[in-house]
């Protein structure tokens, strides 16, 4: 699969595609609701917005992300797929959405504990994931009540007059916890 020169097995990009950083405070919401032990791999760091508030509340973590321009925050040029006989605690990341069901379960390989990805509320739908869903360790959905604004920073850098909620976009934090068993729950950021 490709978009403009990104594909799951080497997406590069240094045209600001699939840039979009997390807000600080939509990290900050989801540390309320869930603690994490041990190191935590950020795979897709962009500019380390997810790294950066990890960091500011005292976790061990490591940021890379596969492309290689100077905007990347940790580690340029590694693809989180072409990790092997590596292992992280835990991930927190806001991954390309076109790869989403590959980043969850390969996610799930590196780590032993926790996995939280952003996506759109809508990631609930489709009966492909249905059945990832049903086959993964799913524990929590952690739906915005505040509309989260997803910015390319590359595209549309912030001149501090942009808003921080409102946007059109309905997104939630989804938690996988290793050896979990029952049905997800849901649960609201206010």
């Amino acid at each position: 699969m490709s978009i403009k020169g990104l594909s799951i097995a080497g997406r590069k990009s240094n045209d600001g595609i699939d840039y979009y950083q997390t807000p600080e405070w939509a990290t900050i919401e989801l540390l309320k609701k869930e603690k994490f032990e041990g190191s935590i791999l950020e795979p897709c760091s962009g500019g380390g917005a997810i790294s950066k508030v990890l960091e500011q509340y005292g976790y061990n973590v490591i940021s890379s992300d596969i492309r290689d321009d100077i905007h990347v925050y940790g580690t340029k040029k590694q693809n989180m797929f072409d990790l092997q006989g590596f292992q992280a605690n835990n991930i927190i990341t806001n991954p390309p959405y076109f790869c989403a069901e590959d980043a969850i379960k390969k996610s799930l390989e590196l780590t032993d504990k926790k996995v939280a990805m952003i996506f759109k509320l809508q990631f609930l739908e489709s009966q492909k994931r249905y059945e990832l869903f049903k086959s993964t360790p799913l524990k929590k959905v952690y739906v915005f009540c505040k509309r989260v604004v997803m910015w390319n920073e590359l595209l549309q850098p912030d001149d501090g007059t942009r808003s921080k909620h409102g946007g059109t976009i309905a997104f939630a934090w989804y938690v996988w916890e290793h050896g979990y068993e029952g049905k997800p729950t849901i649960d609201w950021i206010l």
